[in-house]
């Protein structure tokens, strides 16, 4: 009776430590983010005629139709001049020269913050009065783009924009103007 009683105590406590191992040897889900976006900031501003494209993804063949993705994480600031076409009155707008900056995984995180505070817009459609107020601007306008597996989000203004819009912004361009004084330029 002793053995029994002995026996069966054994099986319970061991089927209670198998039980117990289960339950720790459960894989956590590890969460990564999301690198595949790609901002671009377009000055329309004469005397700046240059853009900023952040983290554009690159598609190209090589070789005998090897399809290669470069994913290089860059900070590109691309300058451009204006040229008039002969046969009519359109201007052109040819790349000059591309300066490439190598971004960590960090410094992709706080551009994609600074940029998705710009999208932060007013949900409400309200106004306290309906008359159109007549405006004549003849001043810089900006543009940023935002794009995504999601979509793509596009923010136009100009100085006379919002005072929070224009401060968000300016936090930006500080924060790309300091992040070329940090890092290295890429080789071409």
């Amino acid at each position: 009776m002793k053995n029994c009683f002995t026996i069966i105590l054994l099986v319970i406590l061991c089927s209670c430590i198998s039980s117990n191992d289960k339950r720790n040897n459960t894989k956590e889900k590890k969460e990564f983010r999301n690198y595949d976006f790609a901002i671009c900031i377009n000055l329309k501003n004469p005397g700046k005629d240059f853009d900023y494209i952040i983290n554009r993804k690159y598609w190209r063949f090589e070789g005998k139709n090897n399809f290669v993705y470069h994913d290089d994480k860059l900070l590109e600031e691309i300058y451009y001049e204006f040229k008039s076409k002969k046969n009519n009155n359109e201007v052109e707008k040819i790349s000059v020269k591309t300066i490439k900056y190598k971004l960590d995984k960090q410094q992709l995180d706080t551009l994609y913050l600074l940029t998705a505070k710009l999208f932060k817009a007013d949900t409400l459609n309200l106004v306290s009065d309906t008359t159109k107020k007549e405006c004549n601007y003849d001043g810089p306008f900006h543009e940023v783009s935002f794009s995504s597996r999601k979509g793509t989000y596009k923010i136009q203004f100009t100085n006379l924009s919002e005072g929070d819009i224009l401060e968000k912004y300016k936090d930006l361009l500080a924060y790309i103007e300091s992040l070329k004084k940090k890092t290295v330029k890429k080789p071409d």
